[in-house]
């Protein structure tokens, strides 16, 4: 058996017969894009241009660096950034690493042991508002196995819209690092950076979601749930959900 080493961004076992694979397809349109058969045979993906709402999403992130440009189908499974609004909508840094760290993973795992797949991504984005245009609502991702029709679905629905203006922007902590915690949440230098590491790309879900996590982090330390430690951890939290309250809901989890 003749055995390759996959050109581009495919790595393969060394078990993995490159020459049997099938070439990748993928397919695009405003709102869905489809990648039928993904496999490791794949051309490089590219990376983005100019759409229409990225002015407003550059202005937004003048106050809050938060806003990029994200690929439907990833540039590491693909995807063309070039092809503009059929494969780019404007998410945020957390949604794009989650998608990163979620489908894109598994399918890159998944076609790197020589899997044939079918990956398809459809998204809708908030209505158009002025400059306020291909800002992501809702994205599914459908992930099926073409051997064994093992499917496995990611979605990410009811994305916030973006602020009309500068003044109004709604700041989410789970979008946010360092400085701009420090700005916004009131934090100090040491329990922003152990929040960041508590969270660990995974978003919090809610204020009792921070608490609980930020708590089995300490643990995990070598804090005692009864030390000083832990006790600041509660000052911190209080601090956070004080913000919050006083925010006019400019400041979420």
């Amino acid at each position: 058996m003749k055995v390759e080493i996959a050109p581009n961004n495919a790595e393969l076992p060394a078990v993995i017969n490159y020459e049997d694979l099938k070439d990748t397809v993928i397919n695009y349109s405003k709102g869905e894009a489809i990648a039928n058969p993904l496999t490791a045979k794949r051309e490089n993906g590219d990376g983005t241009v100019n759409i229409d709402g990225w002015a407003h999403a550059q202005l937004l992130n003048t106050k809050s660096d938060i806003w990029v440009k994200g690929h439907m189908i990833s540039q590491e499974l693909g995807g063309k950034g070039s092809r503009g609004e059929e494969n780019l909508s404007i998410i945020t840094k957390s949604t794009n690493s989650q998608m990163t760290s979620g489908p894109e993973k598994y399918a890159k795992d998944k076609t790197k042991a020589g899997k044939t797949l079918s990956y398809k991504v459809n998204w809708e984005n908030h209505p158009d508002k002025g400059d306020i245009k291909n800002f992501a609502k809702d994205i599914t991702i459908e992930i099926e196995d073409l051997a064994d029709n093992q499917k496995k679905n990611f979605s990410y629905k009811d994305l916030d819209p973006p602020s009309e203006n500068v003044d109004g922007v709604v700041l989410h902590l789970n979008d946010l690092g360092r400085p701009m915690l420090k700005e916004h949440f009131g934090l100090n230098e040491l329990f922003a950076k152990e929040l960041l590491e508590a969270k660990g790309g995974v978003n919090f879900k809610n204020i009792n979601d921070l608490r609980t996590r930020m708590e089995n982090y300490y643990v995990t330390n070598g804090y005692e749930e009864d030390s000083d430690k832990l006790d600041k951890m509660d000052e911190w939290i209080n601090i956070i959900q004080m913000k919050i309250k006083k925010s006019n809901n400019l400041l979420k989890i």
